[in-house]
């Protein structure tokens, strides 16, 4: 018996499938990527597909509960370096001092294989995970991402959202690079109001020009 078509929305849908990517990294794919989460989420859960290939975002993308965000980690995720591999590049060419994706109140969502490349735009933020415990955020995958030229790579926790007043529990990162030549640039900023309960961070490598990991104790 043929599916329909909302039967295959609550399985997998490509970013392909809401907007053209005319021009690779030129043409703004805001848009078309949050759509595809967003009908995802809406569905009840499932896939958004990223496929390889340089996607411009000019706001923030916000990840929510219950989907699957999967793109190709290429050799662009690993060093920066040309390839014919280079993998789902999310390039930021939106305002000085934003954050190119964000996790609020999100909980069983994976996310996998993605590059954000910060473009040399200044004070940005790569990821930031927070939450208010309506629900809580909890039990997520971020996992073969890289994270370039980000002035923080992760903020994860009680700053950065007005009114937050706790972190997500139960993360796991795996598998990833953040790297960044900005001055004062961190990997992650952990802040402890009630942060990152049976998380953990592992086999990743941070190369940035002040801290690492900076655990904020408040």
């Amino acid at each position: 018996t043929a599916r329909t078509v909302q039967s295959k929305l609550r399985d997998v849908v490509s970013v392909l499938d809401f907007g053209v990517n005319t021009v690779p990294g030129t043409t703004d794919m805001t848009a078309a990527i949050q759509a595809a989460i967003d009908a995802i989420h809406a569905a009840g859960g499932g896939t958004v597909i990223i496929p390889a290939g340089v996607y411009a975002i000019s706001s923030t993308i916000t990840i929510k509960s219950y989907t699957n965000i999967l793109g190709s980690y290429g050799e662009s995720s690993l060093g920066g370096v040309v390839s014919t591999k280079d993998g789902t590049e999310l390039k930021w060419v939106g305002a000085a001092n934003g954050t190119m994706v964000s996790m609020y109140n999100a909980r069983l969502f994976r996310l996998d294989g993605i590059y954000l490349e910060g473009n040399g735009i200044t004070g940005l933020t790569g990821m930031l995970l927070d939450t208010n415990n309506t629900p809580s955020g909890s039990q997520n995958e971020i996992q073969r991402f890289s994270i370039r030229r980000c002035l923080i790579g992760v903020k994860w926790g009680t700053s950065g959202i007005a009114g937050g007043s706790y972190a997500n529990d139960g993360i796991r990162f795996s598998t990833f690079t953040i790297w960044s030549e900005e001055a004062l640039s961190k990997g992650f900023v952990i802040n402890s109001g009630n942060a990152g309960q049976e998380s953990v961070i592992e086999s990743g490598g941070i190369q940035v020009q002040s801290i690492g990991i900076d655990i904020v104790v408040s």
